[in-house]
């Protein structure tokens, strides 16, 4: 299937500048994926590559990131900022999140940061992201979370991520808990929530495959 990249595409110049907003973030994922030198690190989803960086100093140079976008504008974004900053460990391709040109189980770990619930399958992005990372391997997902609500500002939000990204309404969440047998949200200091309340229209989600 084909998918029409063109919003995303848009939205790459805007991307790259609210992603200064987004870097505090960067605290939580290394907290979520204990990353250390010598871990191999797939981003789904990569947008400008605003986390390439940190992910590449994280791993170091016996490490590995590889980067994942559909859209052709945020790939060539995401390679020029590989190319500024000299990241000689990463690598930046486009692909479809729901199949990824990657070896099964070659990933340490996974990040995707409002990425799943964009694609037009998620159950199967989120079964790709299964497949490659390794036993043991961690997911860390920052993504919305649109519950059904009768709350005016719930629908306003689902009727714009809907118009604007083609949102399929799949709850990534409970897609994450079909496939990974232990899944654990949390908030935006990495303390574990039982439940990620409906009025809440974002969530964080740490994932972990069977070792």
């Amino acid at each position: 299937m084909t998918l029409d990249t063109r919003s995303w595409d848009r939205h790459a110049s805007w991307s790259e500048q609210v992603a200064v907003a987004k870097r505090p973030a960067m605290r939580l994922i290394r907290q979520m994926l204990q990353l250390k030198s010598g871990d191999r690190v797939l981003e789904v989803g990569c947008g400008t590559g605003w986390t390439l960086p940190a992910l590449s100093a994280a791993v170091g140079p016996e490490g590995s990131v590889v980067a994942v976008d559909y859209s052709p504008a945020m790939v060539a974004r995401a390679q020029a900022r590989v190319a500024r900053e000299g990241l000689s460990n990463v690598r930046v391709i486009q692909a479809d999140a729901a199949d990824m040109p990657l070896e099964p189980g070659s990933f340490d770990a996974v990040l995707a940061m409002y990425a799943i619930s964009a694609t037009r399958d998620v159950p199967a992005v989120v079964r790709a992201v299964h497949d490659v990372v390794r036993p043991g391997g961690r997911v860390f997902v920052m993504d919305v979370h649109l519950a059904p609500s009768t709350s005016p500002l719930a629908r306003s939000l689902r009727w714009l991520y809907r118009r604007m990204y083609d949102w399929t309404g799949v709850n990534v969440l409970a897609e994450l808990t079909s496939v990974f047998p232990e899944v654990t949200a949390v908030d935006g200091k990495g303390r574990r929530v039982e439940r990620v309340p409906d009025a809440v229209p974002v969530m964080n989600a740490l994932a972990i495959k069977n070792a």
